[in-house]
C-alpha cells in the first residue's frame, strides 16, 4: 500500500493549498454577490406584486363607487 506524504512544506502541495484557498475565497465572494442579487430580486418582485394588488383594489373600489 502506498503511503501518502502529507508534508505541506513541499512546494507543490503549498502551491495547491494556496490555489485552493484562493479559489475558495473567490467562490465565497461570488456566492455572496449571488445571494444579494437573489434577495434584491425577491424584494423587487414583492414590491411590484404589492403595487399591482393595491392598484387592483383601487380599480375595484372606483368601479363599485359608480
Amino acid at each position: 500500500m502506498e503511503q501518502k506524504d502529507w508534508n505541506y512544506e513541499q512546494p507543490e502541495l503549498r502551491a495547491k493549498v494556496a490555489n485552493l484557498q484562493q479559489e475558495n475565497e473567490i467562490l465565497r465572494q461570488d456566492l455572496k454577490n449571488l445571494t444579494e442579487a437573489y434577495y434584491g430580486l425577491i424584494n423587487r418582485i414583492k414590491k411590484l406584486s404589492e403595487e399591482k394588488l393595491d392598484n387592483a383594489n383601487i380599480q375595484i373600489q372606483e368601479q363599485s363607487d359608480r
